[in-house]
C-alpha cells in the first residue's frame, strides 16, 4: 500500500475502539511519536545521502501520528484547539518532510546537481527524483484535508442553527463552535499550501479565500494569496495588494509579508 492511500485511509480507519483511548494518552503517545520523528530527521540529515530505511521508518511514524491527531481533531475540537492538534498534524505528519525536500531540491539548483541518482540493488541510498517525490507527498495529504473539513463543517451547521434559534446559547457549545472556526481556518491555509506545492494554483487560491472568511480580521491568508500572484508576473500589482492587506490586518498582521512586498518595489 502506498504512502498516499495510507493516509487517506487514516480517516476511513476511526473505530469505537479509540474511544477506549483517554485524551491524555493519545497526547502522550502524540508526544512520543513527534520526539521519534524529530530522532530520525536528525539522524536522515547526519547522513551524506538519504537514508531509504530512516524514511521508511519516518514514513510509518508519520502515518501513526497522523492517525491519533486526526482522532482527537474529531473527537474533541476544544482539546484539539487547546493542545494545537491541527498544527502538530501539519508540522509532524506533513510541512517536516515537505520543507526538507524542497531545502534538497532549491540545494540541488543552486549547486547545478539535476542528475537522478541510480541507487543500486540493495543499496540503502534514495534516487534523487526530489521534484516528484514532493508532488506524490503533497498529493497524499489532500484527501485527509479535505475530509477533515468535511467533518468539521458538519459539525459547525448544527452549532450555528442553535445560534440562531436561542437567545442564550450553551457556553460549551460556544466554545466549541469558536475552537472549530479556528481549526478550520488553519485547515484551509494548510490545505491552500498543500494545493500550491501541488502547482494546482487555482484550488489553492479557493482555499486561502475562504480562510480570509472565517479569519477576516487574520493576515496570513493574504500573504498566501500574494504569494500565488508573485508566481505570475502579470499580477505585481495584486501581488502588493494582498501583501498590504496582510500587513493592515486588524487581529494578526502577517509580518513576513512586508519583507515580501520590499522585494516587488
Amino acid at each position: 500500500m502506498t504512502e498516499r492511500s495510507e493516509i487517506y485511509e487514516v480517516m476511513s480507519s476511526q473505530d469505537s475502539n479509540n474511544s477506549d483511548y483517554s485524551i491524555q494518552a493519545k497526547l502522550s503517545q502524540a508526544k512520543a511519536l513527534q520526539a521519534k520523528l524529530n530522532a530520525l530527521a536528525a539522524e536522515q540529515k547526519s547522513r551524506p545521502k538519504r537514508s531509504s530505511s530512516i524514511e521508511e521508518k519516518a514514513s510509518a511514524v508519520r502515518l501513526q501520528l497522523c492517525h491519533l491527531l486526526s482522532d482527537l481533531l474529531l473527537s474533541d475540537p476544544i482539546t484539539s484547539l487547546e493542545q494545537d492538534a491541527i498544527g502538530r498534524t501539519w508540522k509532524y505528519c506533513f510541512y517536516g518532510h515537505i520543507k526538507q525536500l524542497r531545502c534538497q531540491i532549491t540545494l540541488k539548483k543552486e549547486t547545478g546537481e539535476f542528475a537522478i541518482a541510480s541507487a543500486a540493488k540493495g543499496s540503502d541510498v534514495v534516487p534523487d527524483n526530489l521534484e516528484q517525490e514532493l508532488l506524490s507527498f503533497s498529493n497524499s495529504a489532500i484527501p485527509l484535508y479535505n475530509d477533515l473539513i468535511d467533518q468539521y463543517t458538519k459539525m459547525l451547521s448544527p452549532l450555528s442553527q442553535t445560534s440562531n434559534t436561542k437567545a442564550s446559547q450553551d457556553a460549551s457549545d460556544d466554545k466549541a463552535e469558536q475552537a472549530i472556526i479556528v481549526i478550520l481556518y488553519r485547515m484551509h491555509i494548510n490545505l491552500g499550501d498543500l494545493y500550491r506545492y501541488s502547482c494546482s494554483t487555482k484550488l489553492a487560491e479557493e482555499c486561502y479565500l475562504k480562510a480570509s472568511k472565517l479569519a477576516p480580521a487574520t493576515g496570513n491568508p493574504f500573504n498566501q494569496l500574494a504569494v500565488i500572484s508573485q508566481s505570475q508576473e502579470s499580477l505585481t500589482a495584486v501581488s502588493l495588494y494582498y501583501y498590504a492587506r496582510s500587513l493592515m490586518a486588524t487581529n494578526e498582521p502577517f509580518d513576513k509579508s512586508r519583507t515580501n512586498m520590499l522585494s516587488l518595489l
